[in-house]
């Protein structure tokens, strides 16, 4: 016999799912309409690209040719002949960056306006690909309705979005990490799932070298956190794989331009995380690894959904409260997201960049800095918070500001936000009587996605910008 709560509760996931499918189709059509904004693909009309994906395709363009052509010499001396100033990386004897994602570009490139649509819709397949393991992620610990939210979350993302209608490797690169996520979790119960992840972070790794962050984050999830995977064949060889499939591409490097291409900044960056890593975070990570296996067990506040909503609860009001007093921008209608075509847009930012942008573009996401923060997650959460924070700390301290850089990142925001608002969910559900807490939530809510439609409407839709 059903009780009461039951009914309720079945209304309640019957509505996330309808929430769900009609962001999915609201979000596609609004991607379809931002690719097209800017790029203009009418046939027999110049298309319109940035910069960087004018790069990227150009690259595309010669690997179709001859797989092996990754270089730029002659267009960096057109350009210089122009009497344009290109930067210095076009005249290097191969490409900074790996070059998974140009030749994934290069099998359906052609030169027009329809083989210009097909490579964009590389990024569209990405972006589905991302939501599709946002939901595969969450359902490892949340129910269908919870998952079907976080793949919702990730569907109206601003930054997801507009790496979808951008020809950008931060895109590809946050899928690749994703599958590695999902991979890794299922390797729990299946252990060749762990081969998968290794592969997946094999192509992130050549997608951009800074897929060092997320391997890191797993390292420390596998071998200092947990003993029995430490252990486990599968995921030793799995945290192998991707420096065997990297191993190719460096030596064509060497062979190419020697030791060069060490000196581009990405690289550079790879090589000092590892450097900082190895000496320093090696011993502080063994540090707090005696730590945890030796220190007594502490009494904590019990580990109830409904204890954890109501917590939540009021410091998702304290952060709003905090958003109006010292940022009132947030919540205003008139000053629209700062973007432009300008290199180094975002030039004198403070480190503060990154966290401030998560908060001002997508307000839904605010939930899953609550979860960054929280002493007890489950462990996927656990693993998807470990990989956040290494992504947002990694990119904060290089001191580099894009808001683009935070896509591998995203999709696990997205899984912590649910988390935390299933939580909520169960503390209103078994307070009835909390009617004052419940028209706060739902004043958030409709504040979080009122706020998110105008982000949409004046940044994500328009798709006028290179830098955001």
């Amino acid at each position: 016999m059903k009780s009461k709560s039951e009914p309720t509760r079945d209304a309640f996931h019957f509505a996330v799912w309808a929430f769900a499918l009609a962001v999915f189709a609201l979000g596609g059509l609004g991607r379809w309409q931002s690719l097209w904004q800017f790029h203009d693909l009418t046939p027999g009309k110049r298309v319109n690209l940035t910069f960087d994906e004018i790069v990227f395709l150009k690259l595309a363009g010669h690997l179709r040719s001859d797989p092996l052509d990754y270089e730029l010499r002659d267009w960096y001396r057109q350009l210089e002949r122009d009497g344009r100033a290109p930067p210095a990386y076009l005249n290097d004897p191969i490409f900074k960056h790996p070059p998974v994602v140009p030749w994934l570009l290069s099998s359906t490139f052609v030169p027009e306006a329809p083989g210009v649509l097909r490579s964009l819709l590389w990024m569209m397949l990405f972006g589905v690909g991302i939501t599709a393991t946002v939901y595969g992620i969450a359902r490892t610990f949340l129910e269908p309705s919870w998952s079907a939210l976080a793949a919702a979350f990730a569907w109206l993302d601003p930054f997801l979005w507009v790496g979808s209608v951008k020809v950008w490797l931060d895109l590809p690169l946050a899928f690749f990490c994703s599958v590695a996520v999902f991979a890794a979790l299922r390797g729990r119960r299946y252990p060749p799932a762990f081969l998968w992840m290794g592969l997946a972070l094999g192509l992130a790794f050549l997608t951009k070298y800074v897929a060092i962050v997320p391997w890191i984050g797993l390292a420390w999830w596998g071998f200092v956190r947990d003993p029995h995977l430490r252990r486990n064949r599968c995921f030793q060889i799995g945290m192998l794989i991707p420096w065997l499939m990297v191993a190719p591409w460096l030596a064509w490097c060497f062979k190419t331009s020697g030791g060069g291409w060490l000196n581009q900044p990405e690289a550079q960056y790879a090589i000092e995380l590892i450097r900082r890593f190895a000496l320093g975070g090696a011993v502080i990570a063994a540090l707090i690894a005696i730590v945890w296996r030796t220190a007594p067990p502490k009494r904590s506040a019990p580990d109830e959904p409904a204890w954890n909503g109501r917590l939540f609860l009021g410091a998702l009001f304290a952060l709003c409260l905090a958003g109006l007093l010292f940022f009132p921008s947030w919540f205003s209608g008139r000053v629209e997201p700062r973007s432009g075509f300008q290199v180094l847009t975002f030039g004198q930012e403070g480190r503060e960049f990154y966290l401030g942008r998560i908060l001002n573009l997508n307000p839904l996401l605010w939930p899953a800095l609550l979860a960054l923060i929280w002493p007890k997650l489950p462990e996927p959460a656990g693993l998807a918070r470990t990989i956040a924070i290494a992504v947002i700390a990694a990119f904060t301290l290089w001191g580099n500001f894009q808001s683009r850089y935070m896509m591998p990142a995203m999709p696990l925001l997205c899984v912590l936000s649910v988390w935390s608002l299933r939580d909520i969910a169960a503390y209103l559900r078994e307070e009835p009587d909390r009617w004052l807490a419940r028209a706060w939530f739902a004043a958030w809510a409709g504040f979080a996605i009122l706020r998110l439609a105008w982000v949409h409407s004046t940044l994500s839709m328009p798709n006028q910008f290179t830098y955001f």
